[in-house]
């Protein structure tokens, strides 16, 4: 089955799962609702949200085995004479970059757009400009992030190997997701703790440095009022832009690595690693 074929069943497949949330209503819906729940949903910062945040990476993880081993398993059967020639090895390598890329925006235009095209069987689904503006953020930040972490284990596979390299980037997940507890009781976001506003607004900054923050679109904020009252749950300067700047710097980070890996990598070695 080609890359594209399985982005459009992913998409869709996920599309329709997180419809279901909304298939069991019955009232008007705004599209920018949709997205927040594609995009790990409307969690807070307790020991129950990060059991719903963990939850809610399923997609991810799913997306990340099927895309994840793509490149690799393209290296694996690729000539050698491909190979052995430095121009062609880096023509192989910027294409394959763009078919993940492409494939990875593919599935993430899709979700919310499926999910938002069953939901409107039951409801009134409202595509306002916040709404667009948000599933604009929500396609850039999750599209360079998702490929970003496909790249890695594609690269990481021909050096390590695939179940090391889906390993290693799970567990970084896993800890990302456990470090948000620090803002649970060491830098609480919540103003009901008693907490004064400047000690809120410095530990909103801090959520910063925790790269899967970047992800949950409902702890953001935004310079547009009305699409800011639909998200920013702890009222503290999260910009979108800030963390669609993160995941461009991420991707092209990611790249990076991955040219200079498969540029430089001994391919006649790797092969008979491969063959033992």
């Amino acid at each position: 089955m080609s890359l594209r074929r399985k982005s459009i069943l992913l998409g869709v497949a996920f599309g329709i799962y997180f419809s279901l949330y909304f298939v069991a209503t019955d009232e008007q819906v705004y599209f920018s609702s949709i997205i927040i729940k594609t995009s790990m949903g409307i969690c807070e910062l307790s020991y129950d949200g990060i059991i719903q945040i963990t939850m809610s990476c399923f997609p991810i993880l799913i997306y990340l085995i099927v895309f994840g081993t793509d490149i690799y398993r393209h290296f694996c059967t690729a000539s050698t004479y491909v190979f052995t020639r430095c121009e062609n090895r880096s023509k192989w390598c910027i294409k394959e970059m763009w078919r993940l890329f492409f494939n990875t925006l593919l599935y993430v235009v899709l979700v919310p757009a499926i999910a938002m095209l069953i939901a409107s069987i039951k409801n009134k689904v409202v595509i306002d400009k916040p709404s667009l503006i948000l599933y604009l953020y929500y396609v850039a930040i999750y599209t360079m992030f998702l490929f970003g972490m496909a790249l890695f284990i594609n690269v990481m596979s021909i050096k390590i190997g695939t179940v090391k390299s889906y390993g290693i980037v799970v567990a970084v997940i896993m800890c990302l997701i456990v470090m948000l507890c620090l803002w649970i009781s060491i830098f609480p976001l919540e103003s009901e703790k008693m907490l004064s506003y400047d000690l809120i607004i410095a530990n909103g900054e801090l959520l910063k440095y925790d790269l899967f923050s970047h992800l949950i679109l409902f702890w953001h904020s935004s310079t547009m009022d009305t699409l800011n009252s639909r998200i920013n749950l702890f009222g503290i300067n999260y910009d979108l832009s800030i963390s669609l700047k993160c995941s461009i710097v991420f991707a092209v980070i990611m790249i990076i690595i991955g040219y200079v890996i498969i540029k430089e990598i001994d391919f006649i070695n790797v092969n008979k690693e491969m063959e033992n």
